[in-house]
């Protein structure tokens, strides 16, 4: 990938995490109390979805399909909280 074609990819990625990251940190908070753990969580759903951004389909809502990523980041949580109890 061209470095002009990279920044733009950046440029779409960030501008839809911008309109996604309320309503993602707010799911998140649905489900998780301790506050940390909420931004700890919306952090590892930006990283990924930096990472994955060139597999997101367009066609498709990009809000769901942060919300996807955020609800197997929580399950992840969950589990991992599961196992240190």
């Amino acid at each position: 990938m061209s470095e002009p074609d990279h920044l733009q990819l950046m440029r779409e990625c960030t501008a839809a995490w911008t309109e996604a990251q309320q309503p993602v940190r707010r799911f998140i908070r649905s489900l998780v109390r301790d506050h940390q753990h909420v931004e700890d969580l919306t952090q590892e759903v930006a990283v990924t979805i930096v990472d994955k951004f060139g597999e997101y389909d367009r066609s498709r809502s990009f809000t769901a399909w942060a919300l996807g990523i955020a609800r197997n980041k929580v399950m992840n949580y969950w589990s991992k909280q599961g196992r240190d109890r």
